[in-house]
């Protein structure tokens, strides 16, 4: 494993800055055109059919959106890691769209699960799914954060 793809904990941190902001967006839609409800003890929110759909469809263009443009999502940027082609050098639009489409069955079956257990046996490269079908790593991108 070279330490330029030896970021499992950067990679795990930042995906969790990721989820989290995409909560923040699912609380906001859930607030404004989803469902809520308040009790004394309780505070509810849902999205159902096309509240729901954007949702995903942000999410997605979330992640296609920041990668594309510079191979890096906040909680990467954050963490001093991004994606890159297998060969080196930027992924381009191409490769990020399999990875960002793939992103569905890697979060399965919650919280990104398969493409955990993809990137626990990927050795040293560190690969969900996504990287696998992109030929993309996720690498140091300069020096170590503070």
């Amino acid at each position: 494993m070279t330490a330029a793809t030896d970021v499992l904990g950067r990679r795990v941190a930042a995906g969790l800055i990721d989820i989290a902001l995409l909560f923040v967006v699912f609380l906001v839609l859930g607030l404004t055109i989803g469902d809520s409800e308040t009790t004394d003890s309780s505070f509810k929110v849902e999205l159902n059919g096309l509240s729901f759909v954007l949702w995903i469809a942000l999410a997605l263009g979330y992640y296609f959106g920041t990668e594309a443009a510079g191979g890096q999502t906040l909680g990467k940027r954050l963490l001093g890691i991004e994606v890159v082609r297998a060969g080196g050098g930027p992924a381009g639009a191409g490769p990020i769209a399999v990875r960002t489409v793939l992103r569905i069955v890697d979060a399965l079956p919650f919280l990104y699960l398969l493409g955990f257990a993809f990137v626990l046996v990927t050795g040293g490269r560190r690969q969900r799914l996504g990287d696998l079908a992109a030929r993309t790593l996720v690498v140091r991108s300069g020096p170590a954060p503070v």
